[in-house]
């Protein structure tokens, strides 16, 4: 996976233009799927609640996020390609954190031994959660990982 333009990435801090949107209404980019599946992707950050990696303490996605442009990744310790994913999103995201990125990486792993030994070796970006029910890819629509998502400060996809 390539990492996002950095252009990209700046954009989401520039001044809103008008009004927030509603709750409603759809960003420019949910209102155009590129595949079959895209119709079921979290077009806003989604109402769930996962655990901190390390302490075990709840973290409710869309508080963590809000007000913020947050990139959401969905990993697991057993996918070769996402161990991949993480040290290139890590040298992409990491200097955009002190700027006002959000970055949430959660762990799909049932048992968060496997990921907190990958945090320690690798650095995980962001902050490191962990989903032990899985429920990240019902809220997010996704079959499999590596999955990461752009929010922008509004929520919208």
């Amino acid at each position: 996976m390539l990492a996002p333009p950095l252009s990209l990435l700046l954009a989401l801090w520039a001044p809103p233009v008008g009004p927030a949107p509603s709750p409603s209404a759809p960003s420019p980019a949910a209102t155009a799927p590129s595949a079959a599946t895209a119709a079921h992707i979290a077009r806003r950050v989604p109402h769930y609640q996962v655990q901190d990696l390390h302490t075990g303490a709840p973290v409710r996605l869309r508080a963590a996020a809000h007000g913020r442009p947050t990139w959401v990744h969905l990993w697991a310790s057993w996918c070769l390609p996402c161990l991949d994913e993480l040290s290139a999103l890590n040298l992409t995201l990491a200097p955009l954190i002190p700027h006002g990125l959000t970055v949430l990486s959660i762990a799909l792993d049932e048992d968060p031994a496997g990921p907190r030994r990958i945090d320690d070796e690798q650095d995980v970006p962001g902050r490191a959660l962990h989903d032990p029910d899985n429920e990240a890819r019902l809220s997010f629509g996704v079959d499999g990982v590596p999955a990461s998502f752009l929010y922008d400060r509004h929520g919208a996809l």
